[in-house]
């Protein structure tokens, strides 16, 4: 009785001992790949020392690669098209009909506010471009930021327009424990303790506008993050 027993903790032992050897072959440590050094950092802490470099060749890679070029404008042609968002109201009436009217109206004012003079701050991109622009921004650099400006412009009739904000005035190098409001503030994005954005925080001017814009390096402005549309791959 005693040996079965001794027999059967030994298999256990033996058991459990070949399955503390088990592993996925990606994670064996021999001489094929001993060199293959890699890091336990988190996604945020490998952004933060890649990107601005990242950025930078991917925009080099699309102005000097015909093939990049026009991967940007194909993703551009089907995400976007030639006419951007197309607004149809189907607003009814009491008795289930259509409020022609009321339609017609609304829907000449959306147009109304597509146009540049109206949607952009800078007056310069109607819908489509501006929606073009944003997914060009994307693909090159793997975020788009846009900005809700409470403000008419133009012939529009509604308080609101758009500033196309370029990802590189985004203080992407500022992070800190905690703002004033007791959150943590990660690649120049003030976050909530779920994660939330709270604020932003971006250059007064474009860094690499050198030639143009007199440039402060720790000249900066807090955007809350209502006013941001932040779309990232």
């Amino acid at each position: 009785m005693a040996s079965s027993l001794v027999k059967i903790l030994s298999r256990v032992f033996v058991g459990q001992k070949a399955l503390k050897k088990r592993m996925y072959q990606g994670a064996k440590y021999d001489r094929l790949n001993a060199n293959w050094v890699t890091a336990s950092t988190s996604q945020d802490s490998e952004t933060l020392t890649s990107l601005r470099i990242l950025r930078d060749r991917s925009r080099q890679l699309i102005r000097d690669n015909e093939y990049a070029a026009a991967m940007v404008r194909l993703v551009q042609q089907n995400v976007v098209g030639p006419s951007g968002i197309k607004l149809q109201m189907q607003i009814k009436l009491k008795n289930g009909k259509l409020n022609e009217n009321l339609n017609a109206a609304v829907e000449s004012e959306w147009e109304r506010w597509c146009e540049k003079q109206s949607l952009h701050t800078a007056g310069q991109l109607n819908m489509p471009a501006l929606l073009r622009v944003g997914m060009a921004q994307l693909v090159e650099t793997g975020e788009c930021i846009v900005r809700k400006v409470p403000k008419k412009f133009g012939n529009s009739h509604v308080p609101l327009s758009l500033e196309v904000i370029e990802s590189d005035r985004l203080v992407d190098q500022f992070s800190f424990g905690l703002s004033d409001r007791g959150n943590s503030v990660k690649m120049g994005v003030e976050v909530d303790s779920w994660g939330r954005p709270v604020s932003y925080y971006f250059y007064s001017a474009h860094p690499g506008d050198y030639n143009f814009a007199q440039f402060i390096p720790n000249r900066y402005q807090n955007i809350s993050a209502q006013e941001i549309l932040h779309v990232f791959a």
